[in-house]
């Protein structure tokens, strides 16, 4: 994620754990910037460089109605880093779409760590999009299923290589729909079901009343209860340990909004089926 950063704040005599810190993270995250807020001596701070970290001096911080020098005066150089973080991470906001803050102390980052850092980086852009996009902007145009499921599973099927990716879908098939939101859609389903432990995920055509459906059947585990209760409500869906929960309600708004709808059709061990109607013109 090329707009993801991470950061921590230390006075000069913890910058060696920051630099531990920012080693450590740029090899798990070699695409991701990570920046050292320094709170003293500014002048000194601008001179720090590395290949592994961006240093920010105190002083580029904008302090707003607090005041930097105010809150330096009121606070010691330990709760004063503690202070800053809000400040910090609004800086960083301004350019970055999500921003975590790891603490110095961390000496080394592990790969439970890494896990940890990647579910919580995954939440907060998947809840950020959510929340900003609303309502998109639909842009219809004619549709080939087997052309779009085509290109989809070539693009999942590496990304997923424990779940066997099979497209049995007319060629004649053609609808009226916005590619990309449809690709959203049902890539957020593909990926739900080899998240659920499916092996072999199968996409079958189907005419439903006057609508076309693609038939979404996976042979993972059944969906508990608590899932199925909750499984178009963002947060509470998700059945994956650090799951986030929006795959399925963003799958389905991607496709209502331009007309079409997801289904749960049914759900048993080793079955599950989805139905994605799609849209109508």
């Amino acid at each position: 994620m090329t707009n993801f950063a991470a950061c921590t704040i230390v006075a000069h005599n913890y910058l060696p754990q920051a630099r531990i810190l920012a080693e450590s993270f740029k090899k798990f995250h070699p695409d991701s910037t990570f920046y050292i807020v320094i709170v003293d001596r500014p002048i000194e701070a601008r001179l720090v460089r590395s290949d592994d970290f961006q240093v920010i001096p105190i002083t580029d911080i904008d302090f707003g109605v607090e005041g930097f020098a105010h809150m330096a005066t009121i606070y010691d150089v330990t709760e004063f880093a503690t202070a800053v973080k809000p400040f910090a991470l609004r800086h960083l906001l301004q350019t970055h779409e999500c921003v975590m803050y790891i603490d110095p102390d961390i000496k080394l980052i592990t790969s439970g760590i890494v896990h940890a850092i990647d579910r919580a980086v995954k939440l907060s852009t998947n809840m950020i999009r959510f929340a900003r996009e609303g309502l998109p902007e639909v842009r219809k145009q004619q549709l080939a299923l087997l052309a779009i499921l085509t290109d989809l599973r070539t693009a999942l099927q590496p990304v997923l290589p424990d779940a066997s990716i099979v497209v049995n879908v007319p060629a004649e098939v053609m609808f009226s729909g916005d590619p990309e939101l449809l690709q959203r859609a049902l890539e957020n389903l593909i990926r739900n079901a080899a998240e659920g432990g499916a092996t072999q995920i199968t996409l079958t055509y189907e005419r439903i009343s006057a609508d076309d459906a693609l038939i979404v059947t996976d042979n993972g585990t059944a969906l508990p209860k608590k899932a199925i209760d909750h499984l178009f409500v963002p947060f509470l869906g998700s059945v994956k340990s650090g799951g986030t929960g929006l795959g399925l309600p963003i799958a389905r708004e991607a496709l209502r909004v331009q007309g079409g709808d997801i289904v749960l059709r049914s759900t048993t061990a080793g079955v599950t089926i989805f139905a994605a109607l799609l849209p109508v013109a």
